[in-house]
């Protein structure tokens, strides 16, 4: 059985797997607090326009911002804020020109995703939810059952038009089964030879390879198939080192027979380039 993910969209993503229960709470408020306080204070940041979701006190920023400058500062400051460990700055950098074409896009986006979740019966608990929309870049918040209902959600929100990415800090309970045994699994499968309806060995694949690229935007226009424990890479990147990269990080994933790694290397995506239907940055 063919399984597929539409990675032009998952992941640059941040896919958490966290525990239902943990530290965070009241802690997490409190640095949400203390960052949005701090961007208020600051000069020169659209604080208004600047999202601050805090988990476990890894906080990420999200939303756009006229300049490169503002991106950068908005996360030098926040990472200075007593209670963060780390910060994900995602915030996307729209110049003043094209930020009414891109607010109206992300609009429909939005709007596009909020029907989806209200018409899906595996999505309609509202448990998971849209935070926000930038740039196509879809922020995905709340709490799934499973991983199953999370891996659900994103393929979900990453086949919408006009989704060019997908970032989770969606929480996920810890599986019933340890990490260990999968990977036993796994490595007897790849000896034996796939049997058939192994669909889950190829989605733990899929899974696996998500996490090992977390945090790392360059890769957020990458496509990833895997199909009898075939792993084939798609899309484009920046550079052979960052090709090189997400290769590396799929051949380490047990239970991966072999790796195509079909990635165009594209340096640069010049806004003059881009049609009008495309993203900007």
């Amino acid at each position: 059985m063919r399984t597929h993910v539409a990675w032009g969209a998952l992941v640059g993503a941040l896919t958490w797997v966290l525990p239902a229960q943990s530290w965070a709470g009241r802690s997490d408020v409190r640095v949400t607090h203390r960052a949005r306080q701090a961007l208020m204070a600051a000069d020169g940041l659209p604080v208004t326009q600047i999202g601050v979701h805090a988990q476990d006190g890894v906080v990420t920023l999200h939303g756009k911002v006229a300049s490169e400058r503002m991106r950068r500062d908005a996360g030098e400051l926040v990472e200075t804020v007593a209670g963060v460990r780390e910060v994900r700055n995602l915030l996307q950098v729209i110049p003043h020109r094209q930020r009414a074409r891109v607010d109206a896009r992300d609009e429909r986006v939005h709007r596009g995703l909020v029907r989806v979740f209200r018409r899906d019966r595996e999505l309609r608990s509202g448990r998971m939810h849209v935070v926000s929309v930038a740039n196509g870049m879809v922020l995905l918040g709340g709490r799934a059952r499973n991983e199953s209902e999370h891996l659900y959600a994103l393929d979900r929100v990453a086949s919408q038009r006009g989704v060019r990415g997908v970032i989770s800090v969606v929480r996920t309970p810890l599986p019933d089964f340890s990490t260990e045994r999968w990977e036993e699994r796994a490595a007897r499968w790849v000896r034996a030879g796939p049997p058939r309806g192994n669909a889950d060995v190829d989605l733990w694949i899929r899974w696996m390879v998500r996490l090992r690229l977390v945090g790392n935007g360059e890769t957020a226009r990458v496509h990833v198939d895997s199909s009898g424990g075939v792993v084939t890479l798609r899309g484009t990147v920046r550079s052979h080192d960052v090709s090189t990269l997400v290769e590396s990080r799929a051949w380490a994933i047990p239970g991966v027979r072999s790796v195509r790694n079909e990635l165009r290397v594209v340096p640069t995506w010049p806004a003059s380039r881009l049609r009008s239907d495309e993203p900007v940055g």
